[in-house]
């Protein structure tokens, strides 16, 4: 039997874990002074990185509702650093001479990516189950 190299079963700690440092960075300011909108974000991001890490893919549901949070949480940020590219990302108080870059929307993107394949996933395998029981 073939040995499948990428498998589903520990996709939620790498896109846990990911999170979590993402949140971090937002979490201790490490982009400069920015609005306190963006730290509670970053809390957030957090949250939903032990929620992901804890909960695992325990319930088709719960993790698609989960995952699907996590999609959303993502559209934001990678809006703002395409948005505020090549700009200041502070409103001057404190002044900051950070600007922002599309680049930095990277993370987020791998992590929207890889939230939207565990979606595609538990859909798929919960439409196949339902046709399984069918037979």
């Amino acid at each position: 039997m073939k040995k499948n190299l990428f498998t589903m079963k520990y996709i939620h700690i790498v896109i846990g874990i990911l999170s979590i440092i993402v949140g971090l960075i937002y979490a201790k300011g490490m982009y400069g002074p920015t609005e306190s909108e963006v730290g509670v974000w970053g809390y957030m991001s957090i949250i939903m990185g032990i929620v992901i890490v804890i909960t695992g893919n325990r319930s088709i549901i719960l993790s698609l509702i989960i995952y699907i949070l996590n999609i959303a949480m993502q559209i934001l940020p990678i809006s703002l650093w395409f948005s505020f590219h090549g700009r200041g990302i502070s409103d001057g108080t404190p002044p900051s001479n950070f600007v922002a870059h599309w680049g930095f929307s990277l993370p987020h993107i791998l992590i929207l990516a890889l939230s939207s394949i565990v979606v595609l996933y538990l859909i798929y395998s919960k439409i196949s189950n339902i046709y399984k029981s069918a037979k």
